[in-house]
């Protein structure tokens, strides 16, 4: 039997460029490499209550900023919903293993409007080490080997990049030193009201405190996933959402990814 061309085309090339279609959730229909599929993420059932709520969050002048985009799942659902006119999106992803995926998802889906920013982001501007063991989703500064380059929110602001309306964070333990890098240009957003909406990830109990602690110093209303229960341990690492003054979110408290969230 002849093989089709295309199909032998598709086997001449390496796995990780074969791209299929996610079938469901905000991603519906786009274009995933097949190597990344798993977990659910080609199913589109991947933390589909988290994304759902992302989705639910995000308005169409927002500018967003995904700090940790890993392969840019969170950035394509950002692309789909954020006018290219009168937003934009930032995808901070460090590791160049994450970036060839990142960069491959968003060129097979056009979405050219977001822009890849290479840096880790915590409290000082230099080099740290990057990676970790396992999947590189759980890959963290200061671990690994892979150098990379470190800044901090505030000095990108200062330096010119369009400051976040929406900051969605998954840092693997970073999210703290992100924050306290951050000081300056909530302290000067305050002053103006442009406070940005945050979708936080937390990896500790103590990392939730600590962040909690310091957004609500600065005005915000803090809301906790329904992930977080403090009775059957860590098992789940929770979303922090913190709202500014000013900005309703009531109807996305009622979705499944924070109905049941202990206050």
């Amino acid at each position: 039997m002849r093989v089709p061309l295309f199909i032998r085309h598709a086997v001449s090339l390496p796995i990780r460029q074969i791209p299929v279609r996610i079938r469901s959730g905000p991603n519906r229909g786009r274009r995933w490499s097949i190597a990344a599929s798993g977990q659910g993420i080609g199913a589109g059932q991947y933390e589909q209550d988290r994304f759902d709520a992302l989705a639910a969050l995000i308005q169409p002048q927002d500018v967003l900023w995904d700090v940790g985009a890993n392969h840019g799942y969170a950035s394509l659902v950002a692309s789909g919903l954020i006018s290219a006119l009168s937003g934009g999106v930032h995808a901070f992803e460090p590791a160049e293993y994450n970036r060839w995926y990142l960069r491959r998802h968003l060129s097979w889906n056009a979405a050219a409007h977001v822009v890849v920013q290479p840096f880790a982001l915590a409290d000082y501007v230099g080099t740290s080490t990057f990676g970790g063991r396992g999947s590189s989703a759980g890959f963290a500064l200061g671990k690994g080997k892979e150098e990379v380059r470190v800044t901090t929110v505030s000095r990108l602001v200062a330096d010119g990049m369009r400051a976040p309306s929406f900051l969605k964070a998954d840092v693997e333990g970073a999210e703290l030193l992100m924050l306290k890098g951050a000081v300056d240009f909530l302290t000067t957003a305050t002053a103006v009201g442009t406070l940005p909406l945050m979708l936080i990830s937390v990896h500790s109990p103590t990392l939730f405190r600590d962040c909690r602690e310091l957004l609500l110093s600065f005005g915000y209303a803090v809301h906790a996933s329904h992930t977080l229960d403090a009775g059957t341990g860590w098992d789940t690492d929770p979303d922090l959402l913190a709202i500014p003054p000013g900005r309703d979110v009531s109807a996305s408290l009622r979705l499944p990814w924070f109905a049941r969230a202990p206050r």
